[in-house]
């Protein structure tokens, strides 16, 4: 729950869109090297979990930033709905990845 807030701060102060493009540059590297793994059988379980947080951390900040460049972009009168339409994906998916789930 900390890395909201502080992705919420640092988009406001150093831009909604080099934040964006950190943590999803920080996100892609830490996934990239989670093939590493393989090359480290002995300690492969710890550097799972170390990149498992960063990316979590990275993902973490995506959704201040979000609300951030929606704030910058949109019409103040249609904030709201775009905003609910922009994040209902999330609620859907979820529920739809849940459903789908007990088929396979």
């Amino acid at each position: 729950m900390l890395f909201p807030i502080v992705g919420g701060w640092f988009s406001i102060t150093l831009g909604a869109k080099i934040m964006a493009a950190a943590a999803i540059f920080i996100s892609s590297l830490a996934t990239i090297a989670l093939g590493s793994i393989y090359f480290f059988p002995e300690i492969s379980f710890p550097i799972v979990v170390t990149l498992r947080i960063l990316i979590g951390a990275a993902h973490g900040v995506l959704f201040p930033v979000t609300y951030t460049l929606w704030a910058q972009w949109a019409v103040p009168t249609e904030r709201g709905t775009l905003s609910s339409v922009g994040f209902c994906g999330t609620n859907i998916g979820t529920c739809k990845e849940n459903q789908y789930f007990f088929l396979f």
